[in-house]
């Protein structure tokens, strides 16, 4: 189930461009998505979509299975198919089911998720997390009525996201561009100063900026294509590996401003005199990428040397992004430059960085009047 907004050349005369879907057996027993008539607003189409749920009363399917059960053999059929990193967010927010991990499919109603709803609102965790928690139920839910054929809708249509007016929307500590200079300064070798540069200029992911290798430069143009990202794993000999980006958009190609491009050119005349050096060879690190703790004790060492506050590794993106923003850049390239997966995500992330205008619109209008 789902609310689906139509493409701009589908929408009806009269502006209907929502409908909602579900997910249906034909004759032959293959699933099928179906959808319905067209709705002007996503509001029509949810409550429509509700309606429609409220009908669907039969159950059908393994009653007595668990949802426990359930979730054990949606994660194993995900095993094969997402990323470690994946698999590892799915078995954290799974702990949070346990009040009804016995409970049978066919018992979970209403008040079991109000209950469990109760359980969230008491944990001490953001609005965002308890919500992303609720998403990966509806997953877990969603698959099973598709791949049992049961219907869970008296649980399932009960689920709304969570939203906490008191909640303050969290500011983010970052470098402004003096403050970088000044932190920078606090750097004892060419290889920590290059890879900090590389952390605020570029605004890369900690996993991104460990990633890169020599080969991603293209010394003739000054640029750097981002390909790749250096996670890190337990149950493995290495204590990395090498992944996609976190999304498609994350794959980008990026200009190298000049004090980058020239203190990366300084460095890789060090590192290619090392013996065995080759194209391949991790930029921060050699044959294999610096550990994440190293990189927090290099960030430590230089706050202190520099006399300035400590930040987060990830702040360093943000930072980016509110440079790109106090820069002018409007939100199309700030989130191209970052690699976010839509202008949404930007705009969810950095909204409160973006300048106020109100007092440019009172401006035009008033250049306007004194045109009459």
């Amino acid at each position: 189930m789902g609310i689906y907004k139509l493409p701009k050349n589908q929408w009806t005369k009269d502006g209907r461009k929502y409908k909602y879907y579900w997910n249906e057996k034909d004759k032959s027993g293959k699933w099928k998505k179906k959808f319905s008539q067209a709705y002007k607003t996503k509001l029509d189409a949810m409550n429509a979509e509700r309606e429609f749920l409220n009908n669907k009363v039969e159950f059908g399917g393994d009653i007595d299975m668990t949802f426990g059960t359930l979730t054990d053999q949606y994660i194993e059929s995900q095993k094969n198919k997402v990323r470690r990193r994946t698999m590892e967010t799915y078995l954290k927010r799974r702990k949070y089911f346990t009040s009804f991990e016995n409970v049978k499919l066919k018992d979970m109603d209403g008040n079991l998720y109000h209950k469990f709803q109760q359980e969230l609102w008491d944990k001490p965790i953001k609005c965002s997390s308890r919500n992303d928690i609720q998403k990966f139920l509806k997953i877990i839910l969603n698959w099973g009525m598709k791949m049992y054929d049961i219907n869970l809708m008296r649980f399932y249509k009960k689920i709304e996201f969570f939203k906490d007016s008191n909640e303050m929307k969290e500011e983010k500590d970052v470098y402004t561009f003096e403050e970088f200079q000044k932190y920078i300064m606090g750097a004892t070798n060419l290889n920590d100063k290059t890879m900090f540069e590389m952390l605020y200029y570029c605004g890369l992911r900690r996993g991104e900026c460990r990633g890169l290798q020599w080969s991603d430069i293209d010394w003739n143009n000054k640029l750097v294509s981002i390909t790749k990202q250096a996670n890190s794993v337990k149950d493995s000999q290495k204590y990395y590996e090498l992944t996609p980006p976190k999304t498609q958009k994350s794959i980008r190609t990026l200009p190298l401003t000049d004090v980058l491009y020239n203190d990366l050119v300084n460095l890789y005349n060090e590192k290619k005199k090392y013996y065995g050096f080759n194209e391949k060879w991790f930029i921060f690190g050699e044959l294999d990428p610096l550990t994440f703790g190293m990189m927090h004790r290099i960030n430590k060492r230089i706050a202190e040397n520099a006399d300035i506050r400590r930040i987060p590794l990830h702040s360093f993106r943000h930072s980016c992004a509110s440079l790109l923003i106090n820069t002018g850049q409007p939100v199309t390239t700030v989130s191209k430059y970052l690699g976010h997966a839509s202008t949404k995500e930007t705009l969810d992330t950095y909204a409160h960085m973006f300048p106020n205008n109100l007092t440019n619109v009172k401006n035009t209008i008033d250049n306007l009047n004194l045109g009459i």
